[in-house]
C-alpha cells in the first residue's frame, strides 16, 4: 500500500508497529514516506551510536547513505547539528551549505542537493538521532512539510524505543498503572468541582488546561491537586 497522505502514512505505520515486525524495514519505511510527504528528493537517518556519536542505520539512496556516513565520520553536517542541539536545522542553497558545512555540504552540493533539513528523534528529553531530509532545489519546508516530517522523526523514536515482547505481567502492571492513574484524575475532577463550584465536565478541562499550562502529565497533576485537597 502507498500512503496517500500524512495521516494515511502513520495509519500504516502504527499498524504496523502493533504487530510483530522488522525494526530496520519498519525505519526504512519511515525514511521513505518522509521522502514523498514532503517533497524531498532522499533521506538518511542517523542515531547516536555505543561511543556516542551518530552512525547511519537507514537511507533512501546511495546518495543519502554516503552523506550520511560522511557525517558520523567527520562529525560534520546536519545531523550532527541535531544531535548536539536537539532543534530542527533547515538550510537552503548551495553557497550556504558550503559555507556551514564544508566537507559535507562540498559532497552534498556535488551529489545534486541544494537544500537539507534534518529533524530530531527525541525520547523523554534525549536526542536519540536525527533524520535529514535532501531536496535538489532550494526547497523550504511549509508548515504542514514541517508538521509531517516531525511527526515521522518522532514515529521513528518510537520504532526504535518501543521494546520487542512485552510480558504478560509487565502489560498486565502497565494497565494497573494506567487504571490507577485515572482514579487520581476522577478524584481530582471531584476536588476542582467542589472548589470552584463547577460541573465535572468543567472541572476536567480546568485539569486538562493546569496540565497543559505547567508541561506536566495529567496523572501528575490530578495527584498534585489531590495532595493539596488533603493537606488543607
Amino acid at each position: 500500500m502507498t500512503p496517500r497522505d500524512p495521516a494515511d502514512t502513520l495509519a500504516t505505520t502504527m499498524s504496523v508497529l502493533l504487530r510483530d515486525h522488522d525494526v530496520t524495514g519498519l525505519l526504512y519505511r519511515v525514511v521513505r514516506d518522509a521522502t514523498r510527504l514532503t517533497g524531498s528528493d532522499a533521506a538518511g537517518l542517523l542515531v547516536r551510536g555505543p561511543s556516542g556519536g551518530p552512525e547511519l542505520l537507514s537511507a533512501t539512496s546511495h546518495a543519502a547513505a554516503e552523506l550520511e556516513l560522511h557525517q558520523s565520520q567527520v562529525e560534520e553536517g546536519p545531523c550532527v547539528d541535531v544531535l548536539a542541539t536537539g532543534a530542527p536545522i533547515e538550510v537552503a542553497g548551495a553557497d550556504t551549505l558550503l559555507e556551514r558545512w564544508p566537507t559535507v555540504g562540498r559532497l552534498a552540493v556535488a551529489a545534486g542537493f541544494r537544500s537539507v533539513h534534518a529533524y530530531p528523534l527525541t525520547w523523554r528529553g534525549t536526542v536519540l538521532g536525527g533524520l535529514n531530509l535532501f531536496c535538489r532545489d532550494e526547497h523550504l519546508h511549509t508548515d504542514e512539510q514541517s508538521a509531517t516530517a516531525r511527526t515521522l522523526a518522532d514515529m521513528a523514536a518510537l520504532v526504535l524505543v518501543q521494546p520487542e515482547h512485552l510480558d504478560e505481567t509487565t502489560l498486565a502492571d502497565r494497565v494497573a498503572t494506567a487504571l490507577a492513574g485515572r482514579v487520581i484524575i476522577e478524584q481530582a475532577k471531584g476536588v476542582l468541582a467542589f472548589q470552584d463550584g463547577v460541573s465535572t465536565e468543567t472541572a476536567y478541562t480546568t485539569l486538562v488546561e493546569r496540565a497543559d499550562r505547567d508541561g506536566g502529565s495529567l496523572s501528575a497533576t490530578a495527584d498534585f491537586i489531590v495532595r493539596g485537597a488533603h493537606d488543607d
